[in-house]
């Protein structure tokens, strides 16, 4: 039988509220990475969680292979500044780019966001590079400068091409096997099946 994903995701999702609010006063907040937003496993705004893990105990009928890499683009692996490393340390312009992982419009603006090589772009770990860059220069080691009435970025270390960034598919590629038919779909594989592209997937039935 076809099982739907979306359901299984906010439920995971509420188990991780749980357990995250029991060692931080800060609230939790759910930020989903824009490939898991790309099909209907994130879970719809103001649904209440079942008691039970939809698919637990479930088991898969079908291998799960990835229909896209994972990232899907170049991402930062530090809180930095996104730069060409041709360009060495040389002082850039900081841009409006604002590249924050897992948010959204912001991360899809991100991801089809450039700058030349004379600029910079703030990135937050996990964020995309927008189209120029080729390395990210950790913020502690950056500095920031007004020069004639704009924002400008000081290097204080100097870039090497895929420096501080995590390449496309380096997690895995498109057509990798995942998960195979047969394993017990449990909460990780679940979110397994949303980062490889799956809004639905094929189950034995329940007993």
């Amino acid at each position: 039988s076809a099982l739907s994903l979306e359901d299984a995701v906010r439920d995971v999702t509420a188990v991780a509220t749980a357990i995250a609010q029991q060692y931080s006063p800060q609230p939790y907040v759910h930020e989903y990475a824009d490939l898991t937003r790309s099909t209907t496993c994130a879970p719809t705004p103001g649904a209440k969680p079942r008691r039970r893990l939809v698919g637990r105990s479930r088991i898969l009928a079908q291998d799960v292979i990835a229909k896209r890499p994972m990232p899907a683009t170049k991402t930062s692996i530090r809180d930095g500044y996104a730069v060409a490393s041709s360009q060495g340390t040389k002082v850039r312009r900081l841009t409006d780019v604002r590249s924050y992982a897992a948010r959204g419009e912001e991360f899809a603006h991100a991801a089809n966001a450039s700058i030349q090589p004379d600029e910079t772009a703030y990135v937050a770990t996990g964020a995309p590079l927008p189209k120029g860059a080729d390395a990210v220069v950790m913020q502690e080691k950056a500095s920031e400068l007004n020069l004639g009435g704009s924002k400008h970025i000081k290097l204080f270390a100097a870039p090497t091409p895929n420096m501080n960034v995590r390449g496309t598919g380096s997690d895995f590629n498109a057509s990798d096997v995942l998960l195979r038919r047969g394993e017990l779909l449990d909460s990780h594989a679940v979110l397994t099946c949303c980062a490889a592209g799956y809004a639905k997937v094929t189950v034995h039935s329940m007993l």
